[in-house]
């Protein structure tokens, strides 16, 4: 029996560091690139540790590269279940998606696009308001790598 693996080879990652709400960014990344990302239906969630990461979907039609902004760092806040006392207690805890990049809070997947286009849209987001740092990733040496497939 032949099993798919995944081609991390067929995109390429962009680190982003911000504080900006995901919805925020989206707009300014599609104001600045033209593009048209648009929140995807339904968020990745992961039951096991209850947070669900908000992602924005683009095709591109001139380029045909497809652009997933995908959020990396969730703040969940969950109810203390052994409290004894008549005021509830919740404790706050950062989930993330891909857990050795947890300074980063945002990743942009860009779709079989080539270096020239990867270095143009990192200049661009460079440039961008509210965005602190932006850099390629090698997706290789990811062990989480898995969590970006979906």
């Amino acid at each position: 029996m032949n099993v798919l693996k995944p081609d991390f080879d067929s995109y390429k990652l962009i680190a982003i560091h911000t504080k900006l709400e995901d919805y925020k960014l989206a707009y300014l990344i599609n104001s600045a690139l033209g593009s048209g990302l648009k929140r995807h239906k339904e968020s990745l969630d992961f039951k096991n540790s209850g947070a669900s990461f908000s992602v924005f979907e683009h095709l591109d039609k001139q380029t045909l590269f497809n652009q997933h902004l995908i959020q990396n760092k969730v703040l969940h806040q969950s109810e203390d279940p052994d409290q004894g006392s008549f005021f509830k207690e919740f404790f706050k805890k950062t989930h993330c998606l891909v857990n050795e990049k947890k300074e980063v809070d945002f990743f942009l997947r860009v779709e079989d696009c080539d270096e020239k286009y990867l270095s143009k849209v990192i200049g661009v987001l460079k440039m961008l308001e509210g965005i602190i740092f932006s850099y390629s990733l090698q997706i290789s040496g990811l062990k989480s790598r898995n969590n970006l497939i979906f």
